[in-house]
Protein backbone atom coordinates (compact mmCIF):
# COMPACT_ATOMS: atom_id res chain seq x y z
CA UNK A 1 0.00 0.00 0.00
CA UNK A 2 2.84 2.39 0.78
CA UNK A 3 4.32 1.90 -2.69
CA UNK A 4 0.99 2.74 -4.33
CA UNK A 5 0.67 5.88 -2.19
CA UNK A 6 4.20 6.94 -3.12
CA UNK A 7 3.47 6.50 -6.84
CA UNK A 8 0.26 8.51 -6.53
CA UNK A 9 2.11 11.24 -4.63
CA UNK A 10 4.84 11.38 -7.27
CA UNK A 11 2.26 11.69 -10.04
CA UNK A 12 0.49 14.48 -8.18
CA UNK A 13 3.78 16.29 -7.61
CA UNK A 14 4.62 15.90 -11.32
CA UNK A 15 1.36 17.70 -12.13
CA UNK A 16 2.22 20.49 -9.72
CA UNK A 17 5.68 20.86 -11.26
CA UNK A 18 4.07 21.11 -14.71
CA UNK A 19 1.77 23.90 -13.56
CA UNK A 20 4.14 25.75 -11.20
CA UNK A 21 7.45 26.64 -12.88
CA UNK A 22 8.93 27.72 -9.53
CA UNK A 23 8.52 24.16 -8.27
CA UNK A 24 10.33 22.64 -11.27
CA UNK A 25 14.00 21.73 -11.17
CA UNK A 26 15.79 19.92 -13.98
CA UNK A 27 17.57 16.65 -13.40
CA UNK A 28 20.86 18.54 -13.72
CA UNK A 29 19.86 21.09 -11.07
CA UNK A 30 18.82 18.34 -8.66
CA UNK A 31 22.05 16.47 -9.34
CA UNK A 32 24.13 19.60 -8.67
CA UNK A 33 22.23 20.18 -5.43
CA UNK A 34 22.91 16.60 -4.38
CA UNK A 35 26.61 17.01 -5.13
CA UNK A 36 26.79 20.15 -2.98
CA UNK A 37 25.00 18.39 -0.09
CA UNK A 38 27.38 15.45 -0.33
CA UNK A 39 30.41 17.75 -0.28
CA UNK A 40 28.98 19.65 2.69
CA UNK A 41 28.65 16.34 4.53
CA UNK A 42 32.23 15.35 3.75
CA UNK A 43 31.36 12.70 1.16
CA UNK A 44 32.88 12.28 -2.28
CA UNK A 45 30.07 13.06 -4.76
CA UNK A 46 31.67 11.14 -7.61
CA UNK A 47 32.08 8.00 -5.52
CA UNK A 48 28.49 8.24 -4.25
CA UNK A 49 27.06 8.83 -7.73
CA UNK A 50 29.08 6.01 -9.29
CA UNK A 51 27.88 3.59 -6.61
CA UNK A 52 24.26 4.74 -6.96
CA UNK A 53 24.43 4.41 -10.74
CA UNK A 54 26.06 0.99 -10.48
CA UNK A 55 23.44 -0.39 -8.10
CA UNK A 56 20.57 1.21 -10.01
CA UNK A 57 19.37 3.64 -7.34
CA UNK A 58 20.47 6.97 -8.85
CA UNK A 59 17.26 7.71 -10.75
CA UNK A 60 15.13 6.83 -7.73
CA UNK A 61 17.25 9.11 -5.52
CA UNK A 62 16.90 12.01 -7.96
CA UNK A 63 13.14 11.45 -8.31
CA UNK A 64 12.77 11.40 -4.52
CA UNK A 65 14.77 14.62 -4.20
CA UNK A 66 12.56 16.28 -6.83
CA UNK A 67 9.51 15.26 -4.81
CA UNK A 68 11.04 16.65 -1.61
CA UNK A 69 11.83 19.94 -3.34
CA UNK A 70 8.25 20.19 -4.60
CA UNK A 71 6.84 19.40 -1.16
CA UNK A 72 9.07 22.08 0.32
CA UNK A 73 7.81 24.54 -2.30
CA UNK A 74 4.22 23.68 -1.40
CA UNK A 75 4.75 24.15 2.33
CA UNK A 76 6.26 27.57 1.71
CA UNK A 77 3.51 28.69 -0.70
CA UNK A 78 0.43 27.26 1.02
CA UNK A 79 -1.37 28.27 4.16
CA UNK A 80 -1.56 25.15 6.27
CA UNK A 81 -4.61 25.01 8.50
CA UNK A 82 -4.50 22.70 11.47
Amino acid sequence: KAAIKNVKLSLLLDEIRDKEPEAYYSQEEVLNGLKHKLLANGQDPNQFLQKAQKDGTLLAILAHLKDLITLDYLTKKCNIIE
